[in-house]
Formats: C-alpha cells, structure tokens, sequence
C-alpha cells in the first residue's frame, strides 16, 4: 500500500467546544440540540450514561457514581469550554455541585452545568420569582425538584405533572398534550417551565409564549442557554423562546 501525504487542519467546532452527557434512556434531547445550535460552529460531543427505563429517586442517584465515567468517555485531550449533564431531575437529587466535581473529575471542562442549575440562573437572568412547574414525573421525584426551585427563593404557585414513570413513554408525550396541560393549569404566572430533556418541547416554546403572554422555559432550552453562556458564544436564535433570542 502505498502512504500518501496529508495536512493537519483545526479540528471542527472553532467557536467553542461543548459536551453533554445524555442519559441512556433520552430519546429527545439530541435532537433538539442539534436543531438550537445548527450553523454556530460549534463542536457538540456526546457522551452516554446508563440510566434505569423507570424514574425513580434510587435510579437517580444511581448515577451519581457513574458520572465520572461517562465524563471519560469523551474524546482525550480535548479541552471544554462547557460541559452539560442532561438530567433535571437526578441533578436535583444528586445535587448540581457534587454533579460538576464528579464529571470534572472525568474529563477537562471549564464549566459544568444541568438543566436544573441552569434554570435558576434563566429565573435570575429573566428575573422570575414564580413558577407554573410542570413535569412528567412521579410525584415524589416532582416533588424533589420543587424543593430546590424554592430553596433558591423562586416559587411555584402552580405544579402539575403527567405522573409518567416511563422514560420510554416521556418520550412520545405529544406537544399537544404538553400545550393543553399548560392551558389546564396556567394562571397567570410570569414563566412557564416544562422539566424533563426526554419530552419534546423544542417546537412548542414560542406557541405557548404567544398563547400565554409570558416567557416559557423547558430543560432542553435553558441547558443550551446556560452552556453558551458559560462558553461565550453571543448568539441569537430565533424561534426558541424568548430566553435564546436574548442571547
């Protein structure tokens, strides 16, 4: 076989490097991704971390020792700007502290968010001090989330949640069935938040804005808000949402 001569090039994604850690059981959330940052030359490596198929809080915290693993299973050497972990819901449980210090413990990142840390600091940015919180987990996980919200001073005067304990069916939630639970329980609050990067909320955000005069957040978007953010990349995109237009 005869060698042939090549040239060594910068690797792909010049304006920023990004990573995510994506439950094995996530349908969603790549997809949607993909969608916000399309065009950005942005390098988006994903990373997967085993999950259970039924949500619980012992499934959660599972994970918790699992972190570290996934976080190495990103490509060596490379050196990120921001790295996300893709669970609501575990990062609550686990704690979003504890979530950055095991993934950095796994691989080089500058920052380390989750859709949970990262909805606090869209509350703070936004400045919204209450919730209608919509979810689809079971009760006592919803219940978790709450907590947390409010332990950072922001209220949710109205909760609400599927009480699906299937990721595999969080999944194939329609849209639809999201914007008519929002219209049941909206009353008035300044945000909306739908929590969970398994449901698939990408195409509805600016409806519901419209429709309920406020702003709309979901986890899938203020995770991606948050890790531009930390990576400095000044961006708007338009068509998700009130949030990622300001950026």
């Amino acid at each position: 076989m005869q060698k042939v001569s090549h040239e060594l090039g910068l690797p792909i994604g010049c304006k920023a490097k990004l990573g995510l850690i994506v439950l094995q059981s996530d349908e969603t959330i790549e997809y949607e991704f993909w969608e916000f940052i399309s065009g950005l030359n942005l390098a988006l490596h994903v990373s997967r971390i085993s999950s259970d198929a039924n949500v619980s809080e012992d499934g959660l915290m599972a994970m918790k020792k699992k972190l570290t693993t996934a976080a190495s299973l990103f490509p060596e050497k490379l050196r990120f700007d921001a790295v996300g972990y893709a669970c609501t819901s575990a990062s609550s449980v686990i704690g979003s502290d504890i979530v950055a210090k095991m993934i950095k413990k796994g691989c080089s990142a500058v920052q380390v968010c989750n859709p949970m840390s990262s909805l606090i600091e869209a509350c703070k940015y936004k400045k919204v001090n209450d919730l209608l919180f919509l979810t689809p987990y079971v009760p006592d996980v919803s219940k978790i989330l709450i907590e947390e919200v409010h332990s950072h001073g922001i209220n949710t005067s109205v909760t609400g949640t599927f009480n699906e304990e299937s990721e595999q069916n969080v999944a194939r939630i329609k849209p639809d069935s999201i914007i008519q639970a929002v219209s049941e329980l909206y009353s008035g609050q300044p945000a909306i938040f739908i929590s969970c990067t398994n449901l698939q909320t990408l195409s509805i955000i600016e409806e519901i804005e419209k429709k309920f005069d406020c702003v709309c957040f979901s986890s899938n978007q203020v995770l991606i808000w948050n890790m531009l953010r930390l990576a400095n990349v000044e961006h708007s995109l338009i068509g998700f949402g009130k949030l990622l237009s300001d950026i």
